[in-house]
């Protein structure tokens, strides 16, 4: 009986160990310094990994010498990979447990790789981030491109980290760190939504800085409620602030009653500055309209003011002048023909007095056409005194005649039809009526007489003649 009940225990004692979940002692294959490679490895049941506390603890051990080695850290309930080069240790999922795919795993590395496989059918080649059952965004190829879309239709928004890496885009754009650098065209219309936009362009070429080309509409539109909507400078003695090529180069609005459409500013000393150069190849230069709701009233077109910098004072004689500058017979000549100058004679704000004139060239030399006082009185052109002798020639519209020489004919070249000139006698002489000249008979002057006459084209006939 003592023989029977050994022999149960024993088999009792056989039956609780073959339940035992992992036997011990733990069977061994290799050592910690022995490196064991299987052909073929079948798991039946469970796969354990290496088990640290953190990648520092694991790389005390012979693991960080393999690329492909797996472990798991408590410290942050992950699995990790070892890197092909055997560097480091990447990332593979995170405190959420489970595998790649199900809700609330993390996928991360340092860079994480995404390689999509390149095969025929519909979705073999894309990437789905979904939300419950509903895609959010979809990733796919198109040629070599990963395009994004998101499922709504709403555009999908990449932060990108700086840092010095560089990316391009197929049209050419640059991105630096957080920095783009155009490189190609803008294939969308973008907005710039912030309160202040600075883009520096330069160049130490002869090329545009910044070049809008179009076939309709605007190239630029800018509508502000205060300051500059489009504000060219130029610092160079040949450049242009704002350069407009086209039916309307350029177009300045403004509904303000106190705004200002155009504004062109020189801030040089250099009297050869100009603030604003217009060029055409066409009829126009510049059309300049007023569309106002008044209709039985004047209002101003243009204005043109003159001021003093550094805070000082106008003075007598300060003025504006409008030069008509035109190319002569001598190529890329391009000189003074008329001016027009408005000035004050009296800069006194109390008694102001203006004088206004027209300024021609003859034979080269400037001259005072007409002149409009302030006060109500006009003068025309006086000229240079001129030597008596059979055909003499008028050099304004007063002059005064020296000598005794009989006078029988007065030359018509540079005399417009319709001009009237008056003549003083400085002495004795005879202006013989006769040839183009069309008198009352014979005038025999002594000083101080005068003598006026209008020209029609051909002739100069007597209007009056006085003796002084």
């Amino acid at each position: 009986m003592k023989k029977l009940l050994v022999f149960v225990f024993i088999i009792c004692s056989f039956k609780g160990f073959s339940q035992t979940p992992y036997p011990t002692p733990y069977q061994n294959l290799g050592s910690k310094n022995t490196y064991v490679q299987s052909w073929a490895l079948g798991i039946d049941t469970t796969f354990k990994m290496p088990v640290f506390y953190d990648t520092t603890a694991a790389n005390l051990t012979r693991a960080k010498l393999y690329s492909g080695a797996l472990i798991y850290t408590r410290v942050d309930t992950s699995f990790y990979v070892r890197n092909i080069t055997a560097t480091k240790w990447l990332q593979i999922s995170g405190s959420g447990g489970g595998s790649s795919g199900t809700p609330d795993t993390i996928i991360s590395g340092t860079p994480l790789y995404v390689r999509i496989a390149a095969e025929t059918g519909a979705d073999n080649d894309s990437i789905k981030i979904k939300y419950g059952d509903s895609i959010l965004i979809y990733a796919h190829l198109t040629g070599s491109n990963l395009v994004l879309e998101r499922m709504d239709g709403d555009s999908v928004v990449i932060a990108l980290p700086g840092g010095g890496t560089t990316e391009t885009a197929s049209n050419g754009n640059v991105k630096i760190g957080n920095d783009i650098q155009w490189g190609g065209p803008l294939t969308s219309s973008p907005t710039i939504a912030v309160n202040t936009f600075t883009l520096n362009m330069s160049t130490s070429t002869s090329n545009d800085v910044l070049n809008i080309t179009g076939t309709s509409g605007n190239g630029v539109l800018s509508t502000v409620t205060s300051g500059s909507g489009l504000k060219g400078v130029s610092d160079v003695s040949s450049g242009v602030g704002v350069w407009g090529i086209g039916r309307t180069g350029v177009v300045g609005t403004t509904t303000n009653t106190a705004g200002v459409g155009i504004g062109a500013v020189n801030s040089s000393t250099s009297s050869g500055a100009v603030a604003l150069n217009v060029l055409s190849n066409g009829d126009n230069a510049a059309t300049l309209t007023s569309d106002l709701i008044n209709s039985n009233s004047v209002l101003p077109v243009v204005r043109i003011k003159r001021s003093v910098s550094g805070g000082s004072a106008g003075a007598n004689g300060i003025g504006n002048e409008i030069a008509f500058e035109t190319e002569t017979d001598l190529n890329n000549n391009i000189v003074n023909s008329n001016s027009i100058i408005s000035k004050w004679t009296n800069a006194a704000n109390a008694s102001r007095t203006s004088e206004f004139s027209i300024i021609g060239v003859g034979n080269t030399f400037p001259k005072v056409l007409l002149t409009l006082a302030g006060n109500g009185v006009g003068a025309f052109y006086k000229g240079a005194n001129v030597a008596s002798g059979t055909t003499i020639t008028a050099t304004g519209n007063l002059f005064h005649v020296t000598g005794t020489t009989t006078i029988t004919s007065v030359s018509g070249t540079d005399i417009t039809a319709g001009s009237t000139i008056t003549i003083i006698f400085d002495g004795v002489l005879t202006f013989t009526d006769g040839s183009n000249l069309k008198l009352n008979g014979d005038f025999v002057t002594t000083a101080d007489d005068t003598i006026t006459l209008t020209n029609d084209g051909t002739n100069f006939y007597e209007i009056t003649r006085s003796n002084n």
